[in-house]
């Protein structure tokens, strides 16, 4: 008994010197594009979710879309971070199956149509490391 308190004992106090730690933290300076999820059902009352894209919303600051995501070039569709989609179930694209899963979403803007890009590369920063021997569906 006397190992039990001595353990329980030195959990709390564990506790208590990482929660004065984290406490006494500041925060930096917010990031200037906030992260955001889009989900599908949008429905927030609706748990059973087939798919979501967390992403970065960009802060335009002034400049336009077409400086920031110039057409025919790959674009991470957001800001920070590549996007990522989750799916909650196999997808058929295209004819091909897309297995559940996280995967980055890029995107190529165009004058009438943009092309989507599902990448299995993840924590990609931006669209400067986009693989595109990495593209989805094969």
């Amino acid at each position: 008994m006397k190992k039990l308190t001595t353990i329980s004992t030195l959990f709390f106090a564990f506790l208590m010197v990482l929660s004065t730690s984290i406490s006494a933290q500041e925060f930096k300076e917010l990031d200037k594009s906030p992260l955001d999820i889009a989900s599908h059902p949008v429905d927030y009352k609706d748990a059973n979710k087939q798919m979501k894209i967390i992403y970065s919303r960009p802060q335009l600051k002034g400049r336009s879309l077409s400086k920031l995501a110039p057409n025919g070039k790959v674009w991470r569709t957001g800001a920070n971070e590549a996007a990522e989609l989750v799916l909650y179930t196999d997808y058929t694209l295209g004819g091909k199956t897309l297995k559940a899963g996280t995967y980055s979403f890029f995107t190529i803007p165009g004058e009438k149509e943009w092309t989507i890009i599902i990448n299995s590369d993840l924590n990609t920063w931006g669209a400067y490391y986009y693989n595109e021997k990495m593209m989805l569906p094969e």
